[in-house]
């Protein structure tokens, strides 16, 4: 018979010799005595798995493992930042959550989680899941000696994280989410009015402007086309344009019909209107067809006058006669 690990044959008889029932019942509760000293026990280890201990000579009976089945309660965490406990990471890990403003779950120390672990192994695992059921980022932090590595953060969603035990005080919890090509802090992107801190864009295809604030003096102009200030009837100042003083000639101003004057009829102060001829007599009270009356000289200089008038229509004055 060959030599095997759970049991260390000694003193069987040899093939065909004869043997007592004492001799049989010594070798059966020497088999027994192997197993037993090798395999872990049924009664206190319900729910646990069988893992090779560090000494790779026995099975030992663990809370954590690879692919364990084992049976977990879910935990409706309070709206408050909390510490997530060793028993509760060992023996549920599912939390859900519904937060109100941001907040931070803080796993247990390592020690801790280790010490509640039966039998713990180094290089053996455990994985836990947050639901996030609320638009408010979910930070998952490490006591001391566990180490986060991957991104930490939730939003509105569900995530899984894998605990490895390095060590009886050290623990580094794996992001099992968003992956290792996930890039930068904060919560991911969502599709409804997502604000972006800092963002690198890199260079995009299609960029579309709209609603775009604030100024252009981090902006490198590339190809963007930039106007000189403008000269003439009208000035600039980037932003700023002015009319120049006496400028704004003749030929600048908007065509007007024949016969027309720049003016205003229309009651109160108001923009210049085209007045036709009646409505410029109007404004100068003039009658159509008035002309202007000669020099008081020559209204009394004969040779101006002519024609034939009746002299009883003449009135002649006292100083006259």
């Amino acid at each position: 018979m060959a030599v095997h690990e759970y049991y260390d044959h000694q003193g069987f008889p040899a093939t065909g010799a004869a043997g007592s029932s004492a001799a049989a019942r010594a070798e059966f509760l020497a088999i027994e005595s192997g197993l037993s000293a090798k395999l872990p026990g049924l009664a206190g280890n319900a729910g646990q798995v069988a893992t090779v201990n560090n000494a790779g000579n026995a099975l030992i009976a663990s809370r954590v493992g690879p692919a364990q089945m084992v049976a977990k309660a879910a935990i409706l965490l309070a709206d408050a930042n909390a510490t997530l406990t060793a028993a509760q990471l060992g023996f549920s890990g599912l939390f859900t959550i519904t937060p109100t403003v941001a907040r931070t779950l803080t796993t247990d120390t390592a020690a801790n989680i280790v010490a509640a672990i039966t039998n713990f192994q180094v290089g053996t695992w455990f994985d836990f899941t947050i639901i996030n059921t609320a638009a408010f980022n979910v930070t998952l932090a490490g006591g001391t000696g566990v180490t986060i590595s991957g991104p930490a953060v939730i939003h509105s969603e569900s995530a899984t994280w894998t605990a490895r035990i390095d060590s009886a005080s050290a623990i580094t919890i794996y992001s099992a989410g968003l992956g290792a090509l996930a890039t930068g802090t904060g919560a991911p992107v969502r599709a409804t009015s997502p604000t972006l801190v800092a963002p690198g864009l890199g260079t995009p295809t299609v960029l579309v402007g709209t609603n775009i604030t604030g100024t252009a003096a981090g902006l490198t102009a590339g190809n963007v086309q930039t106007n000189a200030n403008l000269t003439g009837p009208v000035t600039s100042a980037g932003n700023a344009t002015t009319i120049t003083n006496n400028a704004v000639t003749n030929a600048i101003l908007a065509d007007v019909a024949t016969a027309t004057l720049k003016g205003r009829i229309t009651a109160a102060v108001g923009d210049p209107e085209d007045l036709t001829a009646a409505q410029a007599r109007t404004v100068l009270n003039v009658a159509d067809g008035a002309t202007a009356n000669s020099t008081d000289a020559a209204l009394r200089d004969r040779a101006t006058h002519t024609g034939v008038q009746a002299p009883a229509t003449v009135q002649v004055s006292a100083t006259d006669r």
